[in-house]
């Protein structure tokens, strides 16, 4: 008899277009992405808490394809390591300054999935165009992700086409939003090897988008990342940058 109301179900489920939910479901997206409670905590950790809600489906087959949610665990924040379970491995460094964390985070496997998340505790008077991005040194791009502001009230997605490209890193601008609880992400697929520096840079007064662009990727640069030229010279706060051993 549960047999049949198992197919009376699911028949039901195919004929009004509801997709079932499989028995490790956890959680399912808007995107009709779904993860297991281990896949969803493990992204909470290496990007944040509500970074699934955005997420398609070939983002999750990737990390899958790699293998990435059978590594072990690490964070290191601030200087400071916290082992939070047995099977997977995050690794980065956080730096908290101007109102703002911005954390860099790494799973590996057979390629580096690099994160860095800026996160707002404030509202910034001045809502211009911010600048989001890393500096690879002896280490190669493998894929570049999307760029997202996410808020109250308040999201954007930048595709990697939007990003301005160097042959050792890249960088987004992205238009913030006079709104609270900011979440600001890229992240990128590397090499298993060398050194990947994030650096968030925050506009101290309105620019254009054409002025954000003015940088080239540098050791020398904010962060150690964004060296401005021209129009944006002085226009960002210099706040440190962060990085993570491949």
């Amino acid at each position: 008899m549960k047999k049949n109301i198992f197919i009376f179900s699911s028949v039901f489920l195919l004929m009004f277009g509801i997709k079932p939910v499989s028995a490790s479901s956890f959680y399912i997206n808007t995107n009709e992405v779904e993860f297991t409670k281990q896949q969803y905590d493990y992204i909470s950790n290496l990007y944040y808490d509500g970074y699934q809600d955005y997420m398609l489906q070939n983002d999750l087959d990737k990390m899958i394809e790699l293998d990435l949610f059978n590594h072990p665990i690490v964070v290191v924040e601030n200087g400071d390591i916290t082992n939070l379970n047995n099977q997977n491995f995050i690794n980065g460094t956080s730096i908290t300054q101007n109102g703002r964390t911005t954390k860099i985070t790494k799973s590996c496997s057979s390629e580096c999935l690099v994160v860095l998340t800026t996160t707002w505790s404030v509202i910034p008077t001045i809502n211009s165009y911010d600048v989001i991005g890393f500096r690879l040194a002896n280490a190669s791009i493998n894929s570049i992700n999307t760029a997202s502001i996410r808020g109250n009230n308040y999201s954007i997605t930048y595709q990697p086409s939007e990003a301005q490209q160097f042959s050792n890193g890249f960088g987004y601008s992205v238009k913030l939003g006079n709104v609270s609880g900011m979440k600001i992400t890229t992240s990128l697929y590397t090499s298993t090897t060398g050194t990947v520096y994030g650096s968030y840079q925050h506009a101290m007064s309105n620019v254009s988008l054409a002025t954000s662009r003015l940088y080239t990727i540098s050791s020398a640069g904010y962060g150690s990342v964004f060296s401005f030229y021209g129009n944006a010279i002085f226009k960002y706060d210099a706040a440190g940058g962060v990085s993570v051993l491949l």
